[in-house]
């Protein structure tokens, strides 16, 4: 076999490396000069930007001085005292200083021009230029600006009458002389002392700007040279694309194609050409697979014929036996359909599970351990076990269950098949009832009155019978139930769903299982799981529905433990995400608009720093109350979604009674009136909304409607009204 292929790829492979290498470390020189091109540009714009700052406090310290002693307003002299101090570093430098700065009012420069570090216009202009030239310049004008200031200064001092002596100090006191300070400040020997400053200034940009454009101009070419080689390898690189594109194609490609083909040609039963392209890897693979192909046709016809016998046989075993394969531990590994339909689970609902998942209380665990003992010691076991269905009914069944065992003879598991004698155990418990005595039967009535909660009702649902069980749950005396109308514990947070279900379900002659919140006389509740089935005469008429329920208040406890938020005692974001889907349905069935609120508390961090968070923890919990006290139909749901965000979901007639009961809930919270000195909404803490309302009788839209599309338009209108001044609700 020729390995041109092989070759061909070592050689295209090892000089495409090297071209990459090389483009790579071109694409790092560009990478490493532009980088510092950058740098010298925003060096060039922060130097031009500091020498700007330092013209314009000069400008606006001339400015000041001279509206000072023109108008005698203080405000300006504290104004040029202000742009001292900031030029030395004993203020903070002001944000964009160099832009509209002085011109703004006080609170228009604390809003857009907030302080920044310390830093004095030296150390500034040290930092940023490092020319011997340009140094000296700014040292220059630095020290010609002393003259400029004691002009000032002496103007200030005629202002309040306050003069030179001959020794050159301030001591001699006289009356103001306002026209010597204005004389002073737009006198020749002024402006020649500011020119003596912003003449050095000049000539350092000059400089600054000569020698940056030249250090520019460098890098610029450099950077065109590398791109001018990384234009040719990029070239190359193309080229040998190009090439490679192209054997490819002749000596994989079309050989692969044509293989691909008769593999087809052969699935379809037809005979291909046997045609080898080329010498090499692909053609010798398919001359092989040519070979292989002849000797599978030879060997097809016999699997065939095998392999529709055993699914016939298969397919009767697993519609007709009850079987099952389980590894060491009892875990299923496969079901036979008729196991499925018996047990009431489905095969998928079975494999993976423990055995267990059949298993009946009824059962004494003695037998299960005889069982163990008995297939662990690789022996057969056999057995009537009554068995657990999905519904929570149960079937008898003969079962023998022996270990089987891998090709290497490993135990790896076990096969229990199982006859279905559920029909002959109920006869057989029928004749054992009938030979009871009176007395006992009695005793056994009495038993099932005190501790099964059963009732039973005529046709139209009024009550007839109860234990004493019903009775002592639901907080009634048996002869207040007798005689009313079931309604009588019926809770209101049911959906009334359920029951429309439950009497479509039983007036049809079916049995209704499901769960169901009931309300005790006192006002209180408790949970059942029940099944009502219709009873007949003797002549087959129907003459009622009974009831038998258990009892899951405890459990259901639990699942709210899980499903309520600790700190509010409301819905939490885990049973948000279950319920949000439900509920579009339910809005869907019932032809109503249905409304996804998000509720986000307005400056939250702000009034845990200032009350702490202690209080911000009570707000939470008060905000949540409120929250739930607006919301007090059976249908309407909140949660606590996380931090301070809330959520509701509810139904409307139409998109105003949604927004305005949203609304309600917003002025709600503020009428709370709980202070929050440091909220820029109100003077009480308030909450931003967002609202999207969905018409369920547009199927067309109404079907597009995702959770996660109806929380994010939410959260996106959340934003909006946060954007729009907050304390508002904003919905579409």
């Amino acid at each position: 076999m020729n390995s041109s292929i092989g070759k061909f790829f070592n050689i295209i492979g090892t000089v495409t490396l090297l071209v990459l290498i090389i483009a790579l470390y071109f694409v790092n020189e560009i990478k490493v000069n532009t980088k510092l091109f950058l740098q010298l540009e925003d060096n060039r714009y922060n130097s031009r930007v500091t020498v700007d700052i330092l013209r314009q406090s000069s400008d606006d310290l001339t400015r000041f001085a001279r509206q000072y002693v023109v108008t005698n307003n203080e405000q300006y002299k504290e104004n040029y005292i202000k742009i001292l101090h900031i030029r030395n570093g004993d203020l903070s430098l002001p944000k964009d200083y160099n832009n509209i700065y002085w011109d703004l009012s006080e609170e228009a420069r604390q809003k857009y021009h907030p302080n920044g570090k310390k830093t004095s216009f030296n150390f500034m202009i040290k930092n940023l230029v490092k020319d011997e030239y340009e140094i000296k310049k700014f040292e220059e004008a630095h020290q010609n600006s002393d003259d400029l200031v004691n002009l000032e200064l002496e103007a200030f001092n005629a202002m309040v009458g306050l003069y030179k002596d001959k020794n050159g100090n301030f001591s001699i006191h006289d009356t103001p002389n306002q026209q010597k300070a204005i004389k002073i400040l737009h006198s020749t020997e002024y402006l020649e002392a500011k020119e003596k400053i912003m003449f050095p200034i000049d000539e350092l940009l000059r400089h600054f700007d000569r020698r940056t454009d030249k250090e520019l101009t460098i890098f610029k070419e450099k950077i065109a040279s590398i791109q001018q080689i990384l234009s040719f390898v990029s070239l190359l690189l193309v080229v040998l694309f190009l090439i490679s594109i192209f054997l490819i194609r002749k000596k994989v490609i079309i050989p692969i194609k044509y293989l691909t083909q008769s593999i087809h040609s052969i699935r379809l039963k037809e005979n291909p050409d046997k045609k080898i392209f080329f010498n090499d890897e692909i053609g010798y693979m398919t001359k092989e697979f040519f070979d292989m192909s002849d000797e599978l046709v030879k060997d097809l016809h016999i699997i065939n014929t095998s392999k529709r016998n055993m699914e016939e046989y298969i397919t009767l075993i697993d519609k007709n036996i009850i079987t099952s394969t389980t590894d060491l531990k009892g875990n299923i590994t496969d079901v036979s359909e008729a196991f499925a339909q018996i047990s009431g689970y489905t095969k998928k609902e079975l494999i993976g599970k423990n055995h267990r998942i059949v298993k009946h209380k009824d059962m004494p665990e003695s037998l299960y351990k005889d069982l163990w003992e008995t297939i662990s010691k690789d022996q057969k076991w056999n057995a009537e076990v009554k068995n657990k269905t999905k519904d929570g009914d149960f079937y008898w069944v003969n079962v023998t269950i022996y270990p089987n065992y891998d090709e290497n003879g490993e135990k790896k598991g076990y096969t229990a098949i199982k006859a279905d004698i559920t029909l002959k155990k109920q006869i057989e418990e029928l004749l054992s009832l009938s030979k009871l005595s009176e007395n006992k039967i009695q005793k056994y009535v009495e038993l099932i009155d005190k501790n099964i909660i059963t009732s039973s009702t005529d046709i139209s649902g009024k009550i007839n019978y109860v234990s004493e069980a019903f009775a002592s749950i639901s907080g009634y005396a048996k002869d207040e139930l007798i005689g009313k109308n079931h309604r009588v514990v019926k809770h209101e947070d049911n959906d009334p769903f359920i029951y429309e279900n439950l009497w479509e379900t039983i007036s049809n002659n079916r049995i209704w299982h499901g769960i169901i919140k009931n309300k005790k006389k006192d006002g209180g509740f408790y949970w059942v799981e029940a099944t009502i089935y219709p009873t007949f005469d003797d002549l087959g008429e129907k003459t009622g529905y009974t009831a038998v329920r258990i009892d899951i208040t405890d459990k259901k406890k639990i699942e709210d433990m899980s499903i309520k938020d600790a700190l509010t005692d409301i819905y939490n974001r885990r049973y948000f995400n279950e319920m949000m889907p439900k509920a579009i349905n339910i809005a869907k069935r019932d032809k109503t608009y249905f409304s996804f609120v998000i509720i986000d508390i307005d400056f939250f961090k702000q009034y845990n720093d200032t009350y702490g968070h202690q209080s911000g923890d009570n707000v939470i919990i008060e905000v949540a109350k409120t929250l739930e006290k607006s919301l007090q139909r059976a249908s309407d749901m909140c949660f606590r979604l996380g931090g301070e965000e809330f959520g509701a979901i509810f139904n409307a007639l139409n998109p105003r009674e949604a927004y305005n009961l949203a609304d309600s809930v917003r002025k709600n919270i503020e009428d709370l009136k709980i202070e929050h000195k440091n909220s820029q909404a109100s003077e009480y803490l308030t909450v931003s909304m967002g609202m999207v309302t969905a018409n369920s009788f547009d199927d067309n839209s109404f079907n597009e409607l995702l959770p996660d599309k109806l929380y994010k338009d939410a959260d996106d209108l959340l934003y909006k009204a946060k954007e729009n001044g907050r304390n508002r609700l904003e919905a579409k």
